[in-house]
């Protein structure tokens, strides 16, 4: 379906209408040459727009002259105006004041860690030394090297103009509709445009994307993959009014920030892969895989512990006998403190808060009865609190790429506990599931949490939730606004996802934020039919579903020779691009092009120990941008540069010497029943790590 942009009328030329240079005007005869010659540029670029490209059109063009200036759509036309004039307006009107994603701040580069928090004060100083102070600062970047997304081609007659001005290095073109792709090539010559911004170093993706999610989920993916610190300063044009495109430019805002922040940090990996190979080796315990389990009927309950929890807990209570509750993190005090022994409890966080908040509950009520459900990068002493345990290998960390076997990284289950506790009880086979105080923020910032959550017990406990910043809104699940911080919103996009997907039912019980894909469903209005549910053996038959393993067993073909060997080669690879980075790229656009592919590559090699150190490299490039691309003056931008790679440099070799001591470290302590476990099993077949 094509959209009614405009209302129809007759075309008309003011006196004013620039007239486009002579290459532009289109006789029949050079307009075939110019559609073969566009069709072929795009093609031989994009592939997949062949077909597209080669279709039947469904719009009428409408000529002035030799020229393509509007389409008609059937009901309305597409401009309902001359598409040069209305395109050159656009453009000046849009550069005066234009749309774009700027980065206020640097903690998104994860400044809690301490090797950003070493380059940002080095930034500090560098800058002092330079004579920058401050103030000196733009607010808005001053490089070549963002990316400018363009909603709507149409005709095209826009896209020079905003290439030559905007001065991106990447440029996204969104066109929802092929039918006004295939008539720009008679209107647009594809292969100069093309040729000459990639000249200047310019990258470009073309999509025909025509869903808001699709579209953003485009976008998204080439910021990742072109890198993410260039979004600050993108800009974003709409070409032509269509609800696809105002959803997409709307969600998109949301998104990049969620994209931008850092997730994992050196120091964080370093504790995760520590945790992982000491859960392992730790007690016996069954594991979650990705393999396929029967169907289970049985209704679940995901018990969090958001502010509107208080007033449905009474709800579960009523209905306890008859389904099976996952508590979530600090959801478990405020089941426990109502008389309500969880099944299961899921935690994610690896931190020792979350073992000396499981000792208080434990000394308090006891956690007989319940099972953990939780990551392997759990603080080694959790899963000793419980008489069961079924752990796995979270998404993405370094001690699942290096110590997981294939087949065993289970992806959802991030990055909250309500996450979680949902993927697992997905992965047990269970389909319907209700959430209760799954509230992905508050309709309140001064009740962020429950009033029984272990965040009022302590002011250990309740540095946490101050240091929530509560910068995003979604709509409410039973009407309002909901305010969350980019944990909780990341939290609900990622609840989405799963509450959309494997045939699940999820009605949501909580007053807290709308997840799409869930069924808003009161509280007090939750029947659940038949009788009390027998879960010793519901219990007992998910356990046999599971592979069990005893201490060690999954290390079998670790070998701490093998993974320092590759450290040590990964140490020597990085330093030389960095070096000669430090040597030939003159700007952040060049050295990221150099450096980005390199981490790509050493992911998939040297035993994947690069992964311990991935998330900060790519973290503190994020804060030289931020300095060096806000001075103006380009001499002390380039010795601001120059600085920064020979700090960052620096930082790089302390973390890969880092990483050589870890592993030397986890060899003492983990390599004698390692090598008793290896001895019981005799020869194997398997390769080691």
């Amino acid at each position: 379906m094509i959209p009614a942009a405009h209302d129809d009328g007759a075309m008309t030329q003011s006196p004013d209408t620039p007239l486009l240079p002579k290459s532009r005007e289109t006789s029949p005869e050079a307009g075939g040459n110019r559609v073969a010659r566009s069709r072929a540029a795009l093609i031989s670029r994009f592939p997949k727009l062949e077909t597209a490209l080669s279709a039947e059109t469904v719009a009428r063009e409408i000529w002035d002259g030799k020229t393509v200036v509007d389409l008609d759509l059937g009901p309305a036309r597409l401009y309902a105006a001359d598409g040069r004039a209305l395109a050159a307006r656009q453009v000046e009107t849009y550069l005066e004041k234009p749309l774009r994603f700027f980065v206020t701040s640097v903690r998104g580069a994860n400044t809690g860690s301490q090797v950003s928090w070493r380059i940002l004060d080095f930034m500090f100083a560098e800058c002092r030394r330079l004579g920058i102070s401050l103030d000196d600062l733009e607010v808005k970047p001053q490089y070549e090297g963002s990316y400018l997304v363009v909603l709507g081609v149409g005709l095209g007659y826009h896209l020079e103009a905003l290439i030559e001005q905007t001065r991106a290095r990447h440029i996204i073109l969104i066109e929802p509709y092929a039918d006004f792709l295939c008539h720009s090539l008679a209107t647009l010559d594809w292969a100069a445009l093309l040729e000459q911004a990639e000249s200047r170093g310019c990258k470009f993706t073309v999509s025909l994307a025509n869903q808001p999610d699709d579209i953003v989920s485009t976008i998204q993916s080439v910021f990742s993959t072109e890198g993410v610190p260039f979004i600050d300063g993108t800009y974003v044009f709409l070409h032509y009014p269509a609800w696809e495109l105002f959803q997409a430019r709307d969600r998109l805002a949301q998104a990049v920030e969620t994209l931008f922040v850092s997730r994992g940090y050196y120091e964080d990996e370093v504790l995760m892969l520590t945790n992982t190979l000491s859960n392992l080796a730790g007690a016996e315990f069954s594991l979650m895989d990705l393999k396929l389990r029967p169907v289970r009927s049985e209704p679940v309950f995901l018990i969090g512990s958001g502010p509107s929890v208080d007033q449905t807990i009474e709800q579960v209570k009523r209905l306890r006998d008859r389904a099976i509750v996952f508590s979530c993190g600090t959801g478990l005090k405020i089941c426990l403190a109502h008389g309500i022994v969880p099944d299961f409890h899921a935690e994610i966080e690896n931190g020792d808060w979350v073992y000396d908040a499981l000792a208080l509950l434990n000394e308090r009520y006891g956690l007989g009865g319940i099972t953990l459900v939780a990551t392997l990068s759990v603080d080694p002493r959790v899963p000793g609190l419980f008489e069961d345990r079924v752990l796995f290998f979270r998404d993405s960390i370094s001690g699942t790429r290096i110590l997981a076997p294939p087949g065993t990284e289970i992806y959802g289950a991030v990055p909250t506990v309500a996450n979680t506790a949902m993927r697992m009880a997905m992965g047990m086979g269970f389909t319907t599931l209700y959430l209760f105080g799954i509230d992905c923020g508050t309709k309140s910032e001064a009740k962020k949490h429950s009033t029984l959550a272990v965040y009022n017990d302590s002011a250990r406990f309740k540095q946490f939730e101050d240091m929530m910043e509560m910068a995003y809104s979604a709509q409410g699940n039973f009407g309002g606004l909901v305010k969350a911080d980019w944990v909780f919103n990341f939290s609900r996009m990622m609840l989405e996802r799963l509450a959309s997907s494997f045939g699940l039912k999820v009605y949501n019980c909580s007053d807290g934020a709308r997840i799409a894909g869930t069924i808003p469903r009161v509280a007090t209005s939750v029947t659940l039919p038949g009788k009390a549910l027998d879960r010793t053996l519901l219990k007992t038959r998910l356990r046999a579903a599971l592979s069990r393993y005893q201490p060690s067993e999954l290390l079998a073909d670790t070998t701490f020779e093998t993974l320092r060997r590759n450290a040590e080669q990964f140490r020597t690879d990085l330093l030389a691009v960095i070096e000669t980075a430090i040597a030939e790229d003159r700007d952040f656009v060049a050295f990221w092009r150099r450096l980005s592919p390199f981490i790509d590559d050493a992911m998939t090699r040297y035993a994947k120990t690069s992964t311990v150190i991935t998330a900060s490299l790519v973290s503190m490039p994020k804060i030289g941008m931020f300095f060096v691309h806000r001075i103006r003056e380009v001499e002390l931008r380039q010795q601001l540069y120059q600085a920064f790679l020979g700090e960052y440099r620096e930082v790089a070799a302390f973390m890969c010497d880092g990483l050589l001591a870890l592993l030397d470290t986890l060899a003492q302590q983990h390599g004698p029943a390692l090598a008793a476990v290896k001895a019981a099993q005799g020869p194997t077949d398997g390769a080691a790590l």
